[in-house]
């Protein structure tokens, strides 16, 4: 048994679930179950129970958690007490919806962290999640920011839930989604395209849940996800890599800079009709919104040339 146990057992008790506690931990699920095993092992107890309400711990798990978060909780002020040079470290997390826009939003985020502070030792993650999974990461402290984004006729609903959390909130962006293909598409030249002419093509779609699955048009919100690509893939490697072998291909994509189309050799054409409006919203910790990393961020959201 050794510290780390202990960090784990905490986790799965936090969460209820191994997946989510491997997730949140940033480990594969085997190995954070053999883990739990060899804990329970070395105790020769049984820490956790499988119920319809998923892990739950033994009362003897019970009475090991306790001692466990006060191990740790003394262990957690005795590095924080004696760390070296802790002033000089910068750490961030931040949790976001997967998208292009997001991964290069963080990229230039890291680059900026790294100029204003040349002299520190950088402790910055990024984690892509479903929006609520955003929300609950971020409410139970496991990211200082996180980014979502919404239809309009959804924001009411998701406030309420950030409100509910005592999160605070900005809205950052106000955007509809573009048609992203290679600039030897068919349709490269048109100047706005209409949902007609894109039935003549394939598009690549990211694999997703209906709720979160990116809509250009409002008769596109009842189709099931599944059925919005020709080609349905499960990373964004994989849709640039096709745009790149298929030029008749497109994706639908939120707006990019300009300057990441460049680097893949796209272009971004806008789409006319019954066109579906989204926001991105930032959320935080209460106060949150006025620290300077959360400052620099929204900067760099501002910054983005799309």
């Amino acid at each position: 048994m050794n510290i780390q146990h202990l960090r784990y057992a905490i986790e799965v008790a936090k969460t209820g679930s191994i997946t989510q506690a491997a997730e949140n931990l940033f480990m594969g699920q085997p190995n954070l179950s053999k883990a739990i095993r060899e804990l329970e092992t070395s105790l020769n107890i049984r820490l956790f129970r499988r119920s319809s309400r998923g892990v739950l711990p033994t009362p003897e798990g019970e009475e090991f958690l306790q001692y466990a978060r006060s191990i740790i909780t003394q262990v957690d002020k005795v590095e924080a007490l004696y760390r070296p040079d802790r002033s000089s470290q910068v750490r961030f997390n931040l949790c976001a919806m997967p998208s292009l826009y997001a991964s290069e939003l963080f990229s230039r985020f890291c680059s900026r962290i790294s100029e204003s502070f040349p002299d520190a030792r950088l402790r910055l993650s990024f984690k892509e999640a479903p929006r609520l999974s955003v929300i609950d990461a971020v409410a139970d402290g496991l990211c200082d920011a996180g980014l979502f984004r919404c239809r309009l006729d959804e924001e009411v609903t998701l406030i309420s839930l950030v409100n509910r959390k005592e999160l605070d909130y900005k809205v950052v962006d106000f955007y509809h989604y573009i048609l992203l293909m290679s600039k030897d598409h068919p349709l490269a030249s048109a100047q706005s395209i209409t949902k007609e002419m894109l039935s003549l093509y394939p598009r690549i779609a990211l694999e997703s849940n209906q709720e979160e699955a990116p809509c250009l048009f409002e008769s596109e919100l009842s189709t099931p996800a599944s059925a919005q690509g020709s080609i349905i893939v499960s990373s964004r490697d994989s849709v640039l890599l096709l745009l790149q072998r298929m030029p008749e291909a497109y994706v639908t994509a939120s707006p990019l800079p300009a300057s990441l189309l460049e680097r893949y050799q796209l272009i971004a054409r806008p789409a006319v009709g019954d066109i579906v409006n989204y926001r991105y919203i930032m959320v935080t910790r209460r106060n949150g919104l006025g620290g300077r990393l959360e400052t620099m961020l929204l900067d760099e959201m501002a910054n983005m040339d799309h």
